[in-house]
């Protein structure tokens, strides 16, 4: 039998049990192998019956004294108990509406119950126990449900399939040796039925190095495939370049002009540009995006550019009509915050192509929106949408050129990891004249130091950022902005202007607030992390982030990014009522480290690329194992792949 073959040809699997196991997508022996354990049982970790601690799952071996006859409850359930002890005590087991269940065990016979501890009658008891044979041990599975299939036929299946498979492991012995990888053979045995913790630890790396291999893989044919398409051929168009430069307010970056020449390199080559443009907090990234929207238009071309949010949405279109206007380039801006008729009438002009850079939120993707001639699709924080809401964007053209934009910082090899398929752009230098964020890790003692310290620059002229982790208040009894703000209002900072912003609050609600920050009016703006990506308010000079130990560094490090966008100098308070060593060391990092790729290298190897993965990275949930994929493994796999895939 290979993998592919229908699970109820499996022996000891009858049709009412393949009908249980397909109705749980298990429907082939490899997805019944592939249909791995969520826990394990530790029955190498007992207790004696006199030191089980309550409320806690436990494992205690010893004999069986006593059989009580079910008995039925008020409330239609009925209950079967039995009676066990070791050298040290008592203790009764419960069973419910399985009035059979102890039959099978004799009196007088030791037996390893494992299951809930709780208290009945001042005595030990443990209610719908796992029994096992007395000489059982190491690590048992325990399996997801099944409706209908027991966990024990569940193992029995399991057992069968992988003395009954065929297994081709696609690494050599002699990779393995090199990666320090176990094959697959014993992999599968020792994720199913580990010998001890290490041959389960050894089979998770394994199977993780085949999701990594896997995904690697499929991201690389996807390259393939998107270079084989005949893109909308483009010619370099010097002078529409030139004047765009010339009109620029500042002076490209190094990084900035490299970015550019990529961009321009692919957008005039035969296939479509796929592209990924990564540069840290305020590198300059939407002046790059800007330059190949120049360069679209100089072709005859439209442009779209979409982003996550209906804030970031409004701050890019007020960027680029700033950078693209004075080319005589028209942009727009398509959010759901529209009256229907200010909405129709600029997916009209989009659609006659009297609109070359249409910049917007998801409304974008909608039916209704239509564009003349879509030659470029630039996504901001592509991460935050998915791949058909991307794709249902290319589609609104013929091959469009891809341009995708992130402000995650990613070291090479994570990057490589993720957006295998692209190409990717770097902006590693900040525009001229940035000052350096001064930032302090600081305790809640010394909050009224930092709460004069925003005063002062509120007196200068200057704004400040305070982010709180929760909307609500909570039993945690963390900041929240609501009851936050209220608190500054009525005493710390009593008479100044205090707004407030989160995911609550409606698109207009949220444009009006942030229209009050970015006017001045508004001088101090407690949010949520909302604010983390794209929000641009240059007279804004400090932020302090509430409960910074509750952050990742790369987001502490993205919301410090929203001060410092200006001459001005920035400067960004962490503060945290929870110093511990741990924390003190994370925050003391950030505070002497500026460098966003720096940062996030330092929180993968504390915090792990699963969490990474998992967390940060929304549609990366596939990885089943990423709690293994470390940096180390996903070196091994790139240079497994460059040994074997691309010769």
């Amino acid at each position: 039998m290979d993998r592919l073959s229908s699970v109820n040809l499996l022996p000891g699997i009858g049709p009412k049990r393949a009908i249980a196991y397909n109705a749980a997508g298990i429907t082939t022996i490899g997805g019944l192998l592939e249909y791995y354990p969520r826990d394990y049982i530790n029955l190498n970790l007992r207790y004696a019956i006199s030191e089980c601690p309550y409320e806690e799952n436990v494992c205690v071996r010893a004999m069986l004294t006593k059989k009580i006859p079910a008995v039925r409850l008020k409330n239609k359930l009925n209950i079967t108990k039995a009676v066990i002890e070791d050298d040290t005590g008592k203790a009764d087991v419960s069973v419910f509406n399985i009035p059979g269940f102890f039959d099978r065990f004799k009196i007088g016979e030791h037996y390893i119950f494992y299951g809930r501890a709780k208290t009945f009658g001042g005595r030990l008891g443990i209610s719908n126990p796992r029994v096992f044979d007395p000489d059982t041990t190491g690590l048992i599975p325990v399996y997801p449900s099944v409706s209908g299939v027991s966990q024990d036929r569940i193992i029995e299946n399991i057992k069968t399939a992988i003395l009954r498979i065929n297994l081709t492991d696609f690494i050599d012995g002699l990779s393995l040796e090199e990666y320090g990888l176990v094959s697959l053979a014993d992999a599968l045995k020792n994720i199913h039925f580990p010998v001890d913790a290490t041959s389960n630890e050894a089979a998770k790396r394994r199977l993780a190095f085949n999701e990594v291999y896997s995904y690697r893989k499929k991201l690389a044919e996807i390259k393939a495939e998107l270079k084989s398409v005949q893109s909308l051929k483009m010619s370099k168009k010097s002078a529409a370049m030139e004047e765009y430069y010339d009109e620029l307010p500042f002076e490209m970056t190094a990084s900035q002009k490299k970015a550019i020449s990529e961009i321009i390199d692919d957008m005039t080559d035969d296939s479509p540009m796929n592209r990924m443009l990564c540069g840290d907090v305020g590198s300059g990234k939407t002046a790059v995006a800007a330059a190949a929207c120049v360069l679209t238009y100089a072709n005859g071309y439209q442009s779209a550019f979409m982003a996550p949010t209906e804030i970031l949405a409004r701050q890019h279109y007020s960027t680029l009509e700033k950078l693209l206007s004075p080319l005589g380039i028209k942009t727009a801006c398509v959010i759901g915050a529209l009256s229907a008729k200010e909405h129709r009438e600029i997916l009209e002009k989009i659609s006659s192509g009297e609109i070359d850079v249409a910049i917007g939120t998801h409304a974008l993707i909608a039916d209704k929106a239509e564009f003349k001639n879509l030659a470029l699709v630039i996504t901001d924080e592509q991460h935050r949408f998915g791949v058909r809401q991307r794709e249902k964007l290319a589609k609104k053209g013929d091959n469009p050129h891809r341009l995708i934009m992130s402000a995650t910082p990613i070291p090479r090899t994570m990057a490589m990891m993720l957006y295998g398929d692209l190409d990717i752009s770097n902006l590693t230098d900040m525009p001229l004249g940035r000052k350096p964020i001064e930032t302090f890790a600081v305790t809640d003692k010394l909050r009224d130091r930092a709460y004069n310290f925003i005063k002062e620059q509120i007196k200068s002229g200057r704004q400040a950022y305070i982010v709180c982790a929760r909307i609500d208040d909570n039993e945690d009894d963390y900041s929240s902005v609501e009851s936050y703000a209220e608190n500054l209002r009525a005493n710390a900072f009593s008479g100044y202007n205090i707004g407030t912003l989160h995911g609550r609050l409606s698109p207009e609600e949220s444009a009006e607030i942030m229209g009050g920050f970015i006017s001045g009016d508004t001088q101090i703006l407690v949010s949520t992390t909302v604010i983390e990506v794209g929000v641009d308010v240059p007279n804004a000079t400090v932020i302090l982030i509430e409960d910074a130990e509750l952050f990742g560094l790369s987001q502490l490090h993205q919301l410090r990014g929203r001060v410092g966008r200006s001459i001005y100098q920035s400067y960004c308070i962490l503060m945290t009522a929870n110093p511990t060593a741990e924390v003190r060391e994370r925050l003391k990092y950030l505070s002497e480290t500026s460098s966003g790729v720096d940062i996030a290298m330092y929180d993968l190897e504390r915090r792990g690329a699963g969490d990474f993965l998992g967390i940060r990275q929304s549609g990366f949930n596939q990885f089943r194992f990423a709690s293994y994929i470390t940096l180390e493994l996903l070196k091994d796999v790139d240079n497994y792949i460059e040994k074997t895939i691309d010769k």
